[in-house]
C-alpha cells in the first residue's frame, strides 16, 4: 500500500514541477474518434485502389498473358501500375499503425493478416460489381475530376512484346498477320525452328503474339489463341 502511495506522490510531485502535463478529458474522447476517422478513410482508399487494380486487369484481359509462362508474367510485371501499388502498400502500413495503437498493441501479425484478408475480400467483391465500370463509362461521357485520368491511363496497359493480329496468310515457313491496331498494316511473322503451333492456325484467326518487332517483321517467341478475341478487340477499339 505504501508503495502505491509513493508512486502516487511521485507522480503528483512531477506534475507540480511541470515534468508531466495533464491532458484534458476531451483529448481522450476525441483521440479514438480521430483515429477511427482516418482509419476508415485510409481503408476506403486502399479498397478503392485495389479493386481498381482488379478492374484494369479484367478489362485488359491480363490473364491471357499467363499462357506465355514466365515471359507473360514478365510483360505483365512491367505493365503494372507500380505507383498505385506503392500507394496501396503505404496506406496499408499507415492503417496497420492506427489499428496497432487502437487495438491496445495486439500482435501485429494477427491484425495485419486479418486486415489483408478483409481488404482483398471487399476489393474483389467491389470488382465483381459494376462500380468501376460505371465510373469508367461516366468518364467516357464526362471527364471525372481527379480520378478520370486514372481510368484513361490504364484503359490499355502497355504489355511489352505483345501484339495482336488477324491471320491473313499462312506460308510454309510462317504466316502473316493484319495488325489489330491498324488494319492497313501487315506483319510477316518469323517462326522459330521446330515451332509447330502456328500450323493449326487458319486465315481469319485472331492471335496474341509474343515476340520482337522489327519494322514490318515480328520475330515470334510464342503465340496463343486463349481469350485472344476479347483481348485484341479491346485493344483495337482503343486509340494509341
Amino acid at each position: 500500500m505504501s508503495e502505491k502511495n509513493s508512486i502516487k506522490n511521485d507522480i503528483l510531485e512531477r506534475i507540480k514541477k511541470g515534468e508531466i502535463k495533464m491532458k484534458p478529458k476531451i483529448y481522450f474522447v476525441l483521440r479514438p474518434i480521430v483515429f477511427l476517422f482516418f482509419a476508415i478513410l485510409i481503408f476506403a482508399a486502399v479498397v478503392y485502389f485495389l479493386s481498381f487494380l482488379f478492374f484494369i486487369f479484367k478489362i485488359n484481359v491480363a490473364g491471357a498473358l499467363t499462357t506465355f509462362g514466365l515471359r507473360g508474367f514478365e510483360s505483365l510485371f512491367f505493365a503494372l501500375p507500380w505507383g498505385i501499388i506503392v500507394l496501396i502498400l503505404f496506406f496499408i502500413v499507415i492503417f496497420e499503425v492506427i489499428i496497432y495503437k487502437v487495438a491496445y498493441r495486439k500482435p501485429v501479425l494477427y491484425s495485419l493478416l486479418a486486415m489483408v484478408i478483409l481488404i482483398f475480400g471487399i476489393s474483389f467483391l467491389i470488382h465483381c460489381t459494376s462500380f468501376h465500370a460505371n465510373l469508367f463509362s461516366l468518364n467516357k461521357q464526362h471527364a471525372l475530376p481527379g480520378i478520370g485520368p486514372l481510368y484513361e491511363m490504364y484503359e490499355r496497359m502497355d504489355f511489352r512484346g505483345v501484339y495482336c493480329g488477324i491471320v491473313s496468310r499462312i506460308t510454309e515457313n510462317g504466316f502473316e498477320v493484319q495488325w489489330v491496331d491498324d488494319p492497313n498494316v501487315k506483319f510477316k511473322v518469323n517462326v522459330p525452328p521446330d515451332f509447330t503451333k502456328y500450323k493449326d492456325l487458319e486465315k481469319g484467326d485472331i492471335v496474341i503474339l509474343f515476340g520482337k518487332r522489327e519494322d514490318s517483321t515480328i520475330k515470334l517467341v510464342d503465340l496463343t489463341e486463349v481469350e485472344s478475341e476479347i483481348f485484341c478487340i479491346h485493344r483495337r477499339e482503343l486509340p494509341r
